[in-house]
């Protein structure tokens, strides 16, 4: 089942409120989902205040994409598991392929959800993906302080000592 009939999930905001809405029958796990919301929860404050599409942080992420994709182009040649070359996969999941935002979203709550060191580690072989978890760790930090003084993430740790 579905929220409205569209998705798993819902982040919505106003001014003053945000609000995150999951479907309790959701076929995923519902961890995953709660990230995967909350993440563009936390992606909404960053863009508010100093990120903007298209150039600089936006720009490099999407820079790490294959030159020839587009998102939403139901190219799911890169999608970890559906690629055999480790140096081509660049995204997480199908669903990663629709949107910047969601290729974000994707990736955090793949990363919250990790429970073992050698999950990440093996996810670190992927060179675009290790890329991209730099580039969302950097965004994090420079957002909210308080990730770079207290490793508050389990794979921001695992990060910390991969470098």
């Amino acid at each position: 089942d579905t929220i409205g009939g569209r998705a798993d999930g819902i982040t919505e905001f106003g001014i003053g409120w945000d609000m995150i809405v999951l479907s309790v029958n959701s076929s995923g796990r519902i961890d995953k989902l709660f990230y995967h919301e909350f993440s563009h929860l936390l992606e909404k404050r960053n863009k508010w205040k100093v990120l903007i599409p298209n150039s600089g942080y936006y720009k490099e992420w999407k820079d790490v994409n294959p030159e020839a994709f587009e998102y939403n182009s139901e190219n799911y040649n890169y999608v970890m598991g559906k690629c055999d070359s480790k140096e081509s996969v660049a995204f997480i999941s199908e669903y990663a392929t629709t949107s910047l935002d969601e290729d974000r979203a994707e990736l955090f709550s793949y990363l919250m959800t990790l429970e073992k060191r050698r999950d990440f580690e093996q996810l670190m072989t992927y060179p675009k993906i290790a890329e991209k978890i730099k580039y969302l760790n950097t965004s994090l930090v420079e957002q909210y302080d308080c990730l770079e003084k207290d490793n508050c993430f389990q794979w921001q740790i695992w990060l910390g000592e991969n470098k």
